[in-house]
């Protein structure tokens, strides 16, 4: 690549910035939204061609105090929450009593369970199979 390279490299490095600098004119004046933006876009564009004018532009591009209102509306604000709606507390549940005893271990049959019949006694499900496995 040698020096020749490296020069090449450095103008395209030197016109990047002087591109940049030219134009931060007009870029200052959209971030402050301008009331004149465009016309100091033009007159960056010709600072580009007419260096005295980058000087004007971006004093201009600082001079107003006020800028131009935004063209869209904010959003209207949410509607207010609905008032909590308070419900009367639940009644107790009321737990099933045994229906049954187990004739064999002793233990209450639940309602969701079903009782067996084991040789004319009432037994629990787990009596069942191993009152069956065993006799």
């Amino acid at each position: 690549m040698g020096d020749a390279g490296f020069v090449l490299v450095m103008v395209v490095v030197a016109i990047a910035v002087i591109f940049t600098i030219g134009l931060l004119p007009g870029y200052v004046a959209t971030s402050r939204r301008h009331s004149k933006r465009e016309a100091i876009w033009v007159c960056t564009i010709l600072s580009l061609f007419l260096w005295p004018l980058w000087f004007v532009a971006m004093i201009w591009a600082f001079t107003e105090a006020k800028p131009t209102p935004r063209r869209w509306h904010p959003r209207p604000a949410p509607p207010p929450a609905p008032e909590p709606t308070y419900y009367a507390p639940e009644p107790p549940l009321v737990v099933a009593q045994p229906v049954e005893q187990c004739a064999n271990c002793g233990r209450s049959i639940g309602a969701l369970e079903t009782p067996h019949v084991w040789q004319g006694r009432i037994v629990c499900s787990g009596c069942r199979q191993i009152l069956e496995t065993t006799f």
